[in-house]
């Protein structure tokens, strides 16, 4: 607790919020030196030898870990968690219809029962903002709709202060080259947001290919509320003040 706890303040002194993003890794799991479970023997490229299908008993034992450690957080310091339900990880794995090999059911919120009571019970039991990180489409030629995902986030809205729109590495690795030209913008996932805007009103984030002050309007433009930078701000620390212009930066507040 301690380290993450040090962690906060040094975030909280320079004037910021901080979440943190809460994750199971399911059969992406890369350890091959202790058992894994997951959803779906689907990523025969990693290392399955001790891999096994989850069971509904380690399922609920996932979902009370998951609210435990948003119980650590929220005491921590961390403003906010962040579900990852995206990228193939476990909550993925639950959802996509291709991948769950446990809960064999046409309806998304039977399958992702579990994720459902996660995001239930960290609001409800821990009171602490909560957001999930969903990969929409797969970004592949056998790719699910996003319709697949709307009666679940119909189910989770009313538990959600966000949603952080991303794509691909479900079924296969995402070709970067190939959505942007279908998407006709470098930022491949503006229509994305656009198409998840119709229906929900909370707030939305996302992030891609995002480095200069046009690409964060094209996302702005598209419906989200906030356009997030990764790899660009590790890159660019000083990423805020090259974006902005010299009339918006609190002198106040810059150090």
């Amino acid at each position: 607790m301690t380290p993450l706890t040090k962690v906060v303040d040094i975030v909280k002194k320079g004037g910021a919020i901080i979440g943190i993003q809460l994750n199971h890794a399911g059969s992406k799991a890369e350890m091959t030196d202790i058992d894994k479970i997951g959803a779906t023997m689907y990523y025969t490229h990693l290392n399955q030898d001790r891999l096994k299908l989850i069971t509904q008993k380690q399922l609920k034992e996932i979902e009370d870990k998951f609210v435990e450690a948003a119980k650590r957080a929220k005491k921590a310091g961390f403003d906010f968690i962040e579900i990852h339900g995206a990228h193939g990880y476990l909550i993925n794995q639950l959802l996509h219809p291709k991948l769950n090999e446990v809960i064999k059911d046409k309806d998304v919120n039977v399958r992702a029962a579990m994720a459902i009571n996660v995001i239930k019970r960290i609001y409800k039991e821990v009171k602490i903002p909560i957001g999930i990180r969903l990969s929409i489409v797969d970004n592949t030629n056998d790719s699910v709709s996003i319709d697949e995902y709307k009666p679940f986030i119909k189910e989770i809205e009313k538990y959600l202060s966000y949603i952080n729109i991303s794509s691909g590495v479900t079924l296969d690795n995402e070709d970067i080259v190939r959505e942007i030209k279908k998407s006709g913008t470098h930022v491949f996932r503006a229509p994305l947001v656009k198409e998840i805007r119709k229906i929900t009103t909370l707030p939305l984030m996302s992030v891609g290919n995002i480095s200069t002050r046009e690409d964060i309007e094209i996302m702005l433009k598209a419906g989200a509320d906030i356009a997030l930078t990764g790899r660009e701000s590790l890159y660019d620390p000083n990423l805020p003040v090259h974006i902005l212009n010299y009339d918006e930066i609190d002198k106040d507040k810059y150090h």
